[in-house]
């Protein structure tokens, strides 16, 4: 009796590792977590395109980290004044799709932006991959990955 309930238990086990194992995981879809990061996403881009590096610093977490396009990492205060120094002068973002995980967020989006650069100005495009994370209530971007497109 005791080696059924061995057997039985080891059934059961199995049976729930099993379709543990099968289940898929995918984002939230959650529609209003989605709207509010593409909302902010859009006000990001607006305080870039002002200046308002103030602003734009009050939505960055302060352990926040950017990887070039050429691979180099840097820190918020570097990109901050990396702006104030070479601002942008507009930025035309499309094909932005986000994915909510429960308090972290992935958004992918196409940028075209003009920066002034000593050279003048410059028009680039990148597909961006930002990683938000909600802090008491607030989404704050912690991570960006910046990855060159070809120039039309």
């Amino acid at each position: 009796m005791k080696s059924y309930f061995v057997i039985l238990f080891l059934l059961i086990c199995g049976v729930f590792l099993s379709t543990r194992a099968a289940t898929r995981f995918t984002s939230d879809g959650n529609s209003a977590e989605v709207e509010q990061l593409r909302k902010l996403e859009l006000q990001m881009c607006d305080l870039l395109v002002r200046g308002d590096m103030e602003a734009y610093g009050q939505h960055v977490a302060e352990d926040y980290v950017r990887v070039g396009s050429d691979g180099s990492m840097t820190t918020k205060s570097d990109v901050l004044r990396a702006f104030q120094k070479n601002p942008i002068v507009a930025m035309d973002p499309a094909d932005i799709q986000i994915r909510v995980y429960g308090e972290a967020a992935v958004l992918n989006i196409a940028l075209t932006f003009k920066q002034q650069r000593p050279q003048g100005l410059v028009t680039s495009r990148s597909r961006i991959t930002k990683t938000f994370v909600k802090h008491e209530q607030h989404w704050m971007l912690v991570s960006l990955v910046e990855t060159p497109l070809p120039q039309n």
